[in-house]
């Protein structure tokens, strides 16, 4: 193999796991978020007389 795709290799390695991380974040923030739909939606019906 030469240096150019072994190079190639370590930065497509680097940039899935950086892509890991970020969906691991996105995933406990969407968690918090789905979590409180069901709140805002009872909330909102309530004060528009629903």
């Amino acid at each position: 193999m030469d240096l150019f795709r072994g190079v190639l290799v370590l930065f497509i390695l680097e940039m899935g796991m950086a892509a890991a991380r970020q969906l691991r974040r996105f995933g406990r923030v969407a968690g918090r978020m789905l979590a409180g739909v069901p709140l805002v939606h009872m909330f909102a019906r309530t004060w528009a007389g629903l």
